[in-house]
């Protein structure tokens, strides 16, 4: 009888074993999964072991999983991991958003317009509030459409009470957004919210495609929007005038050269708009070029020669030493 309680206890101790076994194996293969990680962390949280949550969310996310990134900006922002720390939280929602968690996204876009945890940066802000709206993400949808209105019609904006500050770094950000995605699509939606060097960039790549008749119209629009580049090349881009891809890359390379402060090569181009070479002649584009370059004796001596009645009418009245 003893005999067969000991191999009964055996037979028991045993099974637990293998259940134990068993259970720790279970264990081992959920944690590789970063979203049972993150269940776990869930799960403690509702239990109230606050501590234990945060251990699973900063695993799960160092793990990779883009929503823990965001639980762990959500504990931040919350005080429950600790003293509130909106920076610490902007930190955290950045990697979600990185990794495309539209909730991030949205959140990071609150918090760059409020100026919560970081800077104020409209710029930031609208990148975000956009991100997340691509994917579908609600409450990102009514910041958008806010900054493309205000971008789209300045003037109603006005009226409505922003500042010209306001409505120039709201029309800015967008800009700036669909600029930067460096693609057709990116540069068209730039121009039509006003953005003169997305035109350009548009003129510069049918150029490279070989399309001169699609890259020429972009390039007048870069020219009528006010783009200085654009002024200098436009009229040798025409069509009739077949203009050699080297002879425009000399005029690129001169422009970047003025534009970097290479006072010879200011004037160079401020002679080209006062005598026409190569360009629709422009005396008050010249002046311009001038005044940036006054220190350059030529280009002294070039405005001592352009009458008054050309110069930017805000300068006309004005001695050169107070202009400058």
């Amino acid at each position: 009888m003893g005999f067969l309680l000991v191999v009964l206890a055996l037979i028991v101790a045993a099974i637990v074993a293998s259940a134990a076994f068993g259970a720790l194996g279970q264990y081992r293969q959920e944690v590789k999964d970063p979203d049972t990680v993150r269940a776990l962390g869930w799960s403690c949280l509702r239990r109230g072991k606050t501590k234990a949550a945060l251990i699973y969310f900063q695993r799960a996310a160092q793990m990779g999983h883009a929503g823990a990134a965001y639980d762990m900006g959500l504990m931040h922002a919350t005080g429950r991991a600790g003293p509130q720390s909106f920076a610490e939280a902007f930190r955290w929602y950045q990697l979600a958003a990185e990794r495309g968690y539209a909730e991030a996204q949205c959140d990071l876009g609150e918090m760059y317009e409020q100026g919560v945890g970081v800077d104020v940066d409209l710029t930031g802000a609208y990148h975000y509030f956009r991100l997340a709206a691509d994917q579908g993400h609600e409450p990102a949808l009514e910041p958008v459409k806010k900054f493309e209105d205000v971008a789209a019609q300045p003037e109603l904006a006005f009226g409505k009470g922003y500042t010209e500050e306001e409505i120039r770094a709201m029309r800015g950000a967008v800009c700036t957004h669909y600029y930067n995605l460096a693609t057709r699509e990116g540069f068209e939606r730039a121009v039509e919210y006003g953005d003169r060097e997305a035109a350009l960039n548009l003129s510069v790549m049918f150029l490279r495609d070989g399309d001169g008749a699609r890259a020429y119209q972009w390039m007048r629009t870069a020219t009528d929007m006010g783009n200085k580049m654009a002024k200098l090349v436009v009229r040798m881009m025409r069509p009739e005038n077949h203009p050699s891809k080297e002879r425009l890359r000399e005029l690129f390379t001169l422009f970047e050269a003025a534009k970097a402060g290479d006072p010879a090569k200011q004037y160079e181009v401020g002679r080209r708009f006062l005598d026409g070479t190569e360009v629709d002649a422009d005396p008050t584009e010249a002046v311009f070029w001038f005044l940036w370059s006054y220190k350059y004796p030529p280009s002294r001596a070039a405005l001592d020669s352009i009458p008054r009645e050309y110069w930017p009418e805000e300068f006309r009245d004005e001695e050169l030493p107070a202009i400058v």
